[in-house]
């Protein structure tokens, strides 16, 4: 960037100089004040003889024009070469992933399965508020976050939280999806006893199906980073999902067989 200055403040004085008239008549005089203000050639070597003088019929070739062309050239170089700024070049390198899906299903159940009671208690202190920090702290560092630029409609924003035998249900009602995969609901579910392993995270996910029409489906990002697809369609309603989710954490309701599946082979790994 300093280049790209330096060249541009050259550029702008040499447009606005207004070169001094040189009198090609007159005598070369051994002050070096007057070889510089009058003659841009190579000065003579000092204590010559003042005979020599300018030729009467040999004009000064002006090199204003030939020397802008030549500095606007290489500012262009410059342009095309000078190291850009770390930050800039770091924007452009990264994968920017939308911000409501990073928020959805990366960074808030990092946060929670890393420490739900902290996440738990923060909802409750600040609500909606609290979601609106959150995502402020995503878009306003891009590069740490790797998220693009988005805002978030707080008008539709709302955090319910219900506590039910010494386990805590708290849903996040998001602002109505636009595309595929965003979600209607997000719920946590943490137990007072075992947090950290019987924790869970859902999202109630606007899809389509096979006839592409607009439906939701049940998901569960799980503490190893998978997802479980439910695939259940449910009304997006508050009530009606965290009865859902509630069904599924205390194991009162028949999971499909993948699922099924799924929950044998965890068991036979631990």
């Amino acid at each position: 960037m300093r280049f790209i200055m330096t060249l541009s403040v050259v550029f702008i004085l040499l447009l606005n100089a207004k070169p001094t008239p040189i009198d090609f008549n007159a005598s070369y005089k051994n002050s070096i004040s007057n070889q510089t203000s009058t003659s841009n050639v190579d000065s003579p070597v000092v204590g010559a003889s003042s005979k020599y003088i300018y030729p009467a019929d040999k004009k000064r070739i002006d090199l204003t024009i030939p020397i802008i062309i030549v500095l606007f050239l290489l500012m262009m170089v410059g342009i095309v070469f000078i190291p850009r700024d770390k930050d800039e070049k770091v924007i452009e390198d990264l994968q920017l992933d939308a911000l409501r899906y990073a928020f959805e299903h990366k960074y808030l159940p990092l946060w929670l399965f890393d420490n739900p009671f902290n996440i738990i208690n923060y909802l409750l202190d600040y609500r909606e508020e609290g979601i609106f920090k959150w995502w402020n702290m995503l878009r306003n560092d891009p590069i740490a976050y790797q998220v693009l630029d988005a805002k978030l409609d707080m008008d539709d924003v709302a955090v319910f939280y219900t506590v039910k035998e010494n386990v805590g249900y708290m849903i996040i009602k998001m602002p109505k999806p636009k595309i595929y995969g965003d979600s209607y609901y997000i719920g946590l579910i943490v137990p007072q006893e075992r947090p950290l392993t019987k924790t869970r995270y859902f999202t109630l996910e606007y899809v389509l199906d096979k006839y592409n029409q607009p439906t939701t489906n049940l998901f569960e990002k799980t503490v190893n980073n998978d997802y479980r697809d439910y695939g259940y369609v449910v009304e997006p309603r508050t009530d009606l999902f965290e009865e859902l989710i509630e069904r599924i954490y205390t194991g009162n309701m028949q999971l499909p067989k993948f699922i099924q599946e799924q929950e044998k082979r965890s068991e036979l790994l631990k």
